[in-house]
C-alpha cells in the first residue's frame, strides 16, 4: 500500500514540474478541451486581473479577431485620457467633459447595426469607426475613467448595460451610448421582464469580471449567429466562468450547446437561466422549443406557460415609458379627480409633451386607461412620430386589451423607435412573440392529443394579435384530428384567404392530407421562397415536385420536426469538408 501511495505521489510531482505546467493546468477548461485552444480558467482569470480595461478587452477579443490592431487602441485612449487630464480633473465638472469629447469632439454613437454587428464590439473597428452599441461604448468609458481613476462602475439591466457614477457624496447614471445624465435607476427598471422583481445579476455595481462577462455574451451571441459555433461556445463558456449569475450568459450558453447538438448542457443552462431570473420569459419559451424537439411535449407545454405568463406581466407591469422621468403625484387621486385634470390639461394649448407625458402616467399608475390613452393620442396629434408617445400610447393599448393598436402604436413608418432594438420589451413586440408562445403552446398540445386545449391556446393566439395563415391552418388540423371535417375546412379555407399562396392549407383542401408538423415547416423560409411563385434563380418546382417534397416532410421529416442530432452532425461536416468552395 505504501508503495502505491508513493508511486501516485511521484507521478503528480512529475506532473507539476512540467514547464509551465500548475496543478490547475494540468486538465484544461471544458472551453479549452471544446475548441481545442491551450487555455485554462486560471489564465483567463489572470487576464481579467492583472490588466487594465483596455488591455484586458483586446486581449478577450484577439482570438476571435486575430488580425487585430492592438496597439493602435491603447494609443487611442492614450491620446484621449491625455486630453481631457489637461482639460479638467475637477471631480464637478469631469464627467461633462468626458462626455463633451467622447460625444461631441470624437462624436462617438451607436451603430445603425451596433445591436447585430460584430464590427461593434472589436476594440480596433470601435475606435476608428467611433460607433459600437451600449457594451462597447460602455467599454470605452471604463477605459476612460479607469485611466482618470473615476469612481465609475457599469450597471446591468435587461438587455441594456450602462454606467453609474458614485464618490460616496455623489451619484448618478450616465447612459454610455450618448452620455445623458437623465436617466434614473427607475427608468433602467423598466427595462427589466417585471420592474417589480429584483435578480440579483441586475441593478447593481458589476465587477471588472462580470462587465467582461457580459461583453464575451455579446461577441459569443454574433459568433453564433454568423456560423462560428466554436468559437462562440468558446467565448460563451468563458463568460459564464466570468459571470455564473448572469441569466442572459446562461441562455445563450445554452442556445450554443443547442446549435451543436448537445440537449443535455443546452437544457442544464437553459434552466439555469429561468432559475436566475423567473421572469426571463425568453429563457422558457427557448426551453419549450427545445423539449418539443426531443418530443417531450408535456414538459413543453409548462415552459410555453411560463413564457406566456412572463410575457403577459412584462407589459402589464411596465409603465409606459422610460425617457422621460416617471412623474409622482404625491397624493392619492380619485376619478373624478383625474378627469378634471385630464379635461383642463387638454384645453391649455401651451402645455408640452412632456407635461402631457406625466399627466398619462399618473393617469396609468392609477389604472385610468381611458384616461391615459385620451392623453397620449392628444400628445401624438402634436407630434405623431414621437417615440416614447407612441411607446407609452402602445402599452396603455395592450391593458386595453387593444392588441392591434398595440402593435400599431409601437411602431414609426414600419420600424421600431428609439436606439433599442425591436427586441426589446416594446409592447407591440411582446404581442407577437406572446401570439408565438400560444401558437407553440397550441402544437404540442395537439402532439399530446388534447385536442380542446390545443383549440384554445391557438384562438387565443389569434385574440391576441389577430390570426396567421399557420394558425389557420393549426386550428384546420386540429379540427381534423378530432373528426370534425367540416371546421377543418373551414380554417382551412380561412388561411387561404389571409394568404392565396399558403400551399399547406392547399393540399390539405385537395387531398384531405395534413402535415403534422406544423410549425416547423409552415416557418420554413425554403418552402416560403418555393411557394412564392418566383422560384430561386429561375429555377421553379412543379406542381408534382412541390407535392413530393411535402410528402416527404409528412412521412420522414415531421416525425421530429427537424433534422435528427446525427443528420445535424453529418451537415455540419457536410459545411466543413465543402468550406473552401464556400468561400468568397
Amino acid at each position: 500500500m505504501y508503495f502505491m501511495l508513493s508511486k501516485v505521489l511521484l507521478v503528480v510531482l512529475l506532473l507539476l514540474m512540467l514547464p509551465g505546467c500548475s496543478e490547475k493546468e494540468v486538465v484544461p477548461s471544458l472551453g479549452a478541451r471544446l475548441s481545442g485552444h491551450s487555455r485554462s480558467e486560471d489564465k483567463l482569470w489572470s487576464v481579467v486581473r492583472n490588466n487594465d480595461v483596455i488591455n484586458t478587452w483586446v486581449l478577450l477579443s484577439l482570438p476571435y479577431f486575430p488580425d487585430m490592431e492592438a496597439k493602435g487602441v491603447t494609443t487611442a485612449f492614450d491620446e484621449i485620457t491625455s486630453r481631457i487630464r489637461k482639460e479638467s480633473e475637477d471631480p464637478n465638472t469631469i464627467v461633462r467633459v468626458i462626455n463633451r469629447h467622447i460625444y461631441e469632439e470624437l462624436q462617438f454613437s451607436t451603430a445603425s447595426d451596433g445591436m447585430r454587428s460584430m464590427s461593434a464590439l472589436r476594440p480596433d473597428t470601435v475606435m476608428q469607426d467611433r460607433k459600437s452599441n451600449c457594451m462597447g461604448l460602455t467599454l470605452v468609458y471604463l477605459a476612460i475613467a479607469e485611466r482618470l481613476n473615476l469612481p465609475i462602475a457599469a450597471k446591468l439591466t435587461a438587455h441594456h448595460i450602462f454606467l453609474c457614477y458614485n464618490d460616496g457624496t455623489r451619484e448618478f447614471n450616465i447612459e454610455a451610448t450618448n452620455g445623458d445624465l437623465d436617466y434614473s435607476d427607475r427608468s433602467y427598471r423598466s427595462l427589466l421582464s417585471n420592474p417589480k422583481s429584483s435578480p440579483r445579476a441586475y441593478m447593481r455595481k458589476l465587477s471588472k469580471a462580470e462587465v467582461f462577462g457580459i461583453y464575451l455574451t455579446a461577441l459569443g451571441t454574433y459568433l453564433g449567429a454568423s456560423g462560428r459555433y466554436n468559437e462562440a461556445l468558446d467565448a460563451l463558456e468563458k463568460a459564464v466562468e466570468l459571470f455564473p449569475g448572469s441569466p442572459s450568459t446562461n441562455q445563450n450558453l445554452g442556445l450554443a450547446y443547442k446549435d451543436l447538438g448537445k440537449m443535455k448542457k443546452a437544457e442544464k443552462f437553459m434552466a439555469r437561466a429561468g432559475e436566475l431570473d423567473p421572469d426571463f420569459w425568453q429563457a422558457h419559451r427557448d426551453m419549450g422549443l427545445l423539449l418539443f424537439r426531443r418530443r417531450e411535449f408535456q414538459r413543453a407545454t409548462h415552459s410555453y406557460l411560463k413564457a406566456i405568463e412572463a410575457i403577459q406581466a412584462a407589459v402589464m407591469l411596465r409603465s409606459p415609458g422610460m425617457r422621460i422621468e416617471q412623474a409622482q403625484s404625491g397624493t392619492a387621486l380619485t376619478a373624478e379627480m383625474l378627469e378634471e385634470q385630464v379635461v383642463g390639461i387638454l384645453k391649455d394649448n401651451s402645455v408640452s409633451i412632456k407635461d402631457l407625458y406625466k399627466q398619462a402616467v399618473i393617469c396609468f399608475e392609477a389604472e385610468e386607461f381611458d384616461l391615459a390613452h385620451r392623453v397620449l393620442n392628444h400628445a401624438l396629434n402634436v407630434d405623431p412620430n414621437h417615440a416614447v408617445i407612441r411607446l407609452a400610447l402602445s402599452t396603455v393599448c395592450f391593458r386595453q386589451a387593444k392588441y392591434q393598436d398595440a402593435i400599431k402604436y409601437s411602431q414609426v413608418n414600419g420600424q421600431y423607435p428609439g436606439f433599442y432594438s425591436e427586441r426589446m420589451y416594446r409592447p407591440g413586440y411582446l404581442i407577437r412573440e406572446l401570439r408565438s408562445c400560444y401558437h407553440e403552446l397550441s402544437i404540442s398540445y395537439l402532439k399530446l392529443k388534447k385536442y380542446d386545449f390545443a383549440i384554445k391556446a391557438a384562438q387565443k393566439a389569434i385574440e391576441v394579435a389577430g390570426p396567421t395563415p399557420a394558425l389557420y391552418h393549426t386550428l384546420g388540423y386540429t379540427y381534423e384530428r378530432k373528426g370534425e371535417k367540416a371546421k377543418a375546412t373551414e380554417f382551412y379555407k380561412k388561411a387561404l384567404q389571409l394568404d392565396p399562396s399558403f400551399k399547406p392549407a392547399r393540399w390539405d383542401l385537395s387531398t384531405g392530407k395534413t402535415l403534422p408538423g406544423i410549425q416547423n415547416w409552415v416557418q420554413s423560409r425554403l418552402l416560403a421562397v418555393l411557394a412564392n411563385g418566383k422560384g430561386h434563380e429561375n429555377l421553379q418546382l412543379s406542381e408534382d415536385d412541390f407535392n413530393r417534397l411535402v410528402t416527404w416532410m409528412d412521412v420522414y421529416a415531421q416525425r421530429l420536426g427537424s433534422f435528427s442530432e446525427h443528420q445535424e452532425e453529418q451537415l455540419r461536416r457536410l459545411r466543413q469538408r465543402m468550406a473552401p468552395l464556400l468561400a468568397e
